[in-house]
């Protein structure tokens, strides 16, 4: 019987990352494309989507870019990470 490293590794392609990874790519995304700073403990997961706790105006800038940074960060980091940003 052979080992197929291929087969073995397959099953890792679906996991999803873990939670500070997908916060940081999202931080490091949000200033590319906004040149907004995110704290790690203003951004939220529940139901695959991001809820950002910050000020309005700063909520105004985010959406506005919101197809970028949602389309960017899933570029980044894999499509079943978060499907919205509120």
């Amino acid at each position: 019987m052979q080992f197929n490293i291929g087969n073995f590794l397959s099953k890792f392609k679906t996991l999803v990352p873990h939670g500070k990874i997908v916060k940081d790519e999202l931080m490091r995304v949000v200033q590319e494309e906004t040149g907004i700073v995110l704290l790690s403990e203003e951004i939220f997961f529940h139901n695959n989507t991001v809820f950002i706790k910050a000020s309005p105006t700063t909520k105004n800038k985010l959406f506005i870019k919101k197809q970028q940074i949602v389309s960017k960060t899933k570029e980044r980091i894999g499509d079943k990470t978060f499907f919205d940003i509120r």
